[in-house]
């Protein structure tokens, strides 16, 4: 059951964070300074915001999927499943 809980804690995260960044992507990054074609400046500042969140997302990604190995990997269940020696 730990485990079941814990795939749903993960994938409640997933769509959470990226609703999120879908939010952030066009709320706040794409409205941000004059259009991406009129300005090196503006052009560079876009795609290292868009690089930005790309890396927060597998940074997180990561962390999620670290933490629920884990936790199944604790589980009693986890070791009922492994073979006999």
């Amino acid at each position: 059951m730990r485990a079941l809980s814990g795939m749903m804690l993960m994938v409640t995260a997933t769509w959470a964070l990226l609703l999120a960044e879908t939010f952030v992507f066009f709320a706040v990054i794409r409205p941000l300074a004059p259009n991406i074609h009129e300005s090196m400046f503006s052009a560079v500042l876009k795609l290292g915001a868009v690089v930005g969140l790309l890396v927060v997302w597998g940074v997180v990604m990561f962390i999620l999927r670290t933490s629920y190995v884990r936790r199944v990997a604790r589980s009693p269940t986890a070791s009922a499943l492994e073979p006999q020696k």
